[in-house]
């Protein structure tokens, strides 16, 4: 297919999207109820043309209901999907329940969020390696609502290394709060 559809393509401009990605893009999508292109992309990371592995997460059962804890999932440029981390289901999951948000590839690791479970039910943030291996970074705590809960935007980060997020609830007004977080 990238041969055929070679010439359509330009080397000027912003890159194009590889034609096979877009429709492993789209099987994923569906595979796991995401109804939206536009959720599609922001649950999913490509790395790039040096390495075309895909990552993402699916965190509910495409229902609105949470019977599924949720999962990231690794799509390999060969079309081998594997399942890095599974999350558990219920308030309290150690490694967390219902990742949400934009998962971000940093330094060759994922970092993420839940926006339930840990030690105190309202959400983490963690980092996993590509090889599936999980650390948690950060458990909000329903009792400590000055650093907010249940984080549903993921994570970003910046040239040090700090990692930067908002939360849905909590916080100095109870109306959510945004939280630095430092890997290290």
């Amino acid at each position: 297919m990238r041969e055929r559809l070679k010439t359509s393509y330009r080397d000027t401009g912003r890159p194009s999207i590889d034609p096979e990605l877009l429709l492993r893009l789209l099987l994923i999508g569906y595979l796991y109820g995401i109804t939206s292109e536009r959720k599609l992309i922001e649950a999913c990371i490509w790395r790039g043309a040096a390495s075309p592995d895909l990552y993402g997460i699916a965190g509910a059962d495409g229902k609105g209901i949470n019977a599924f804890p949720g999962v990231i999932f690794e799509y390999s440029a060969a079309g081998v999907e594997s399942t890095l981390s599974t999350f558990c289901i219920g308030f309290t999951c150690p490694n967390g329940n219902g990742p949400y948000g934009n998962l971000l590839l940093d330094g060759g690791n994922l970092y993420g969020t839940t926006y339930e479970g840990g030690a105190g039910g309202v959400g983490i943030v963690y980092e996993l390696t590509t090889a599936g291996i999980e650390t948690l970074l950060y458990s909000f705590d329903f009792n400590v609502t000055e650093d907010g809960v249940e984080p549903l935007s993921g994570v970003i980060a910046d040239q040090a290394g700090n990692l930067y997020g908002t939360t849905l609830g909590g916080g100095a007004q109870g109306k959510g709060a945004v939280f630095k977080l430092t890997k290290n």
